[in-house]
This record gives C-alpha cells, structure tokens and sequence, in this order.
C-alpha cells in the first residue's frame, strides 16, 4: 500500500503480486474485492469525521 498526500486528499494506491502455484487454481478475485472493499470503508470512516 501507497498512500501519497494530494492538495485536496490522499490518494492511495494498493499492490498485490500473487502467483498461482498451477493453472487450476482460480483468480484471486477476493483480494481485489477486498481492497476496493477496505477503500470504500476507510473512505467513508473519513468522510464522516
């Protein structure tokens, strides 16, 4: 996680290297909604104070 102040905020810029130990493994789709999940709460908690 990069989180960089910006004149009116913060922007915040989230990395994930995954490797998949074979080809029948599934895509991490959880950890992208995760993420998009966590920013939209933190999001909210920081909007609200």
């Amino acid at each position: 996680m990069q989180v960089t102040a910006k004149d009116k905020g913060t922007l915040v810029k989230w990395t994930r290297e995954y490797e998949k130990v074979n080809e029948d493994v599934p895509d991490p789709h959880a950890y992208l909604e995760f993420a998009v999940n966590s920013t939209k709460d933190i999001e909210g908690h920081y909007l609200r104070a």
